[in-house]
């Protein structure tokens, strides 16, 4: 069983990288000794965040993702390492396990669909967590061996198996999978494409990425959507009637309802960055490398890090 220990007020202060939602008021956040965290090989500290309460896991390698699983017991999180091992991390730490083909390159991210764990990265790899508990290829038709003038380099994967899966590359390519056969999706415009996630209806996604640029795709149809934001979006996430995106600047949303899109007041302080976002059932995660951000679809709160906040 992992033990999350107390935060002790006069431990290194830290930044934080990235994060998932587990509820309204629980949260796992990425984060690293201020000054290390662009450090390859540097450990990890994984943060619980419950209610009002910060506890911590020190974990010896890189975390570069994390991703939820559902089961009867209760929500598993996996982490995704930069040596390519997949190691599950909450309520207790598992076993890591090596993943991804030999020579290969790394694995980039984790994705859910809530019940099957994917990985994903360098040379169009896509992997799948097996039953038990081994990661296997998940199929052949997006990778190219090293060296290959087209290979992908595999930048967010949004889908299930039920409604089919979407991935994005980092030279701004969409790749869509249904009957068991890919298919590259055409964009109106070229850009660097940041993320995917699944939309309220089955089959629709919204993709995001450089320059303000924000995209619904469904039923072979994509259709950019206007923002007036010229920086890029970092981070989005659906959660209570609304598309949110966060910048640099701080969040927009885009209302589901109304079509409107504009920027938002949360109503606290945020330090000038925004970053990662993720949504849960009832809660919506913010993360920043200064800030930790939930909202329970009524209010916003920060939440307060004894290592960070010795006021």
């Amino acid at each position: 069983m992992a033990v999350y220990a107390g935060l002790d007020p006069e431990a290194p202060p830290l930044a934080y990288l990235d994060g998932v939602s587990l509820g309204a008021d629980e949260a796992l956040v990425i984060a690293a000794i201020w000054g290390l965290e662009d450090v390859p090989d540097r450990p990890t500290r994984l943060l619980h965040v419950q209610a009002e309460g910060v506890s911590y896991l020190d974990y010896p390698s890189n975390i570069t993702s994390l991703a939820v699983l559902a089961g009867p017991t209760g929500q598993r999180v996996y982490a995704l390492t930069k040596q390519n091992d997949i190691v599950q991390v909450f309520p207790r730490l598992g076993e890591a396990v090596r993943a991804g083909r030999q020579g290969g390159g790394r694995l980039l991210r984790l994705h859910s669909d809530g019940e099957t764990l994917f990985a994903f990265g360098m040379n169009g790899q896509v992997l799948r967590l097996t039953a038990d508990g081994e990661p296997g290829l998940f199929d052949e038709g997006l990778y190219h061996a090293e060296r290959s003038p087209h290979a992908l380099q595999l930048r967010d994967m949004a889908g299930s198996g039920a409604w089919g899966h979407v991935v994005i590359d980092a030279m701004g390519r969409v790749f869509e999978r249904s009957a068991a056969a890919w298919k590259v999706v055409d964009l109106p415009v070229g850009v660097a494409l940041e993320q995917v996630i699944a939309a309220a209806r089955p089959g629709h996604f919204w993709i995001c990425g450089d320059r303000g640029l924000l995209f619904g795709y469904g039923e072979d149809e994509m259709t950019l959507i206007e923002t007036g934001v010229t920086t890029g979006f970092w981070g989005m996430a659906v959660f209570g009637g609304q598309v949110w995106l966060a910048t640099f600047d701080g969040l927009y949303g885009l209302d589901l309802a109304t079509g409107n899109f504009a920027p938002l007041d949360l109503g606290i302080d945020l330090a000038p960055i925004c970053f990662r976002l993720d949504a849960s059932a009832k809660g919506l995660l913010s993360v920043g490398p200064r800030d930790i951000c939930m909202f329970d679809g009524d209010r916003w709160r920060r939440v307060r890090v004894p290592s960070n906040d010795r006021s």
